[in-house]
């Protein structure tokens, strides 16, 4: 079992290794639930299509404290048919 910081860079990891047509077939959002060594947490991913050629993917991780509050963070990378981009500035904003 792993920790939840070390879900969210397997899961990443996994995902860069993808390709963009791999990537492009998916959903447009998934989220399932993880025990990790640190708690239960919420796994989420997200694509967004930036252009026919270009998709963002945002790994989000959340582990709840109680009563509303937790913690959250989240990773990720731009692919275009050319290969994996780093995140623009602020695309992790809404995600954070």
């Amino acid at each position: 079992m792993t920790s939840s910081i070390e879900t969210l860079a397997e899961t990443i990891s996994r995902l860069r290794k993808k390709t963009f047509l791999e990537l492009a077939q998916m959903t447009k959002y998934q989220e399932e639930e993880k025990d990790c060594t640190d708690g239960l947490i919420k796994l989420a991913i997200w694509k967004d299509d930036i252009t026919s050629s270009e998709l963002r993917i945002i790994v989000q991780i959340y582990r709840s404290w109680g009563l509303g509050i937790g913690q959250m963070k989240s990773d990720g990378f731009r692919i275009t048919t050319t290969g994996v981009q780093p995140l623009e500035p602020g695309d992790l904003d809404e995600f954070s």
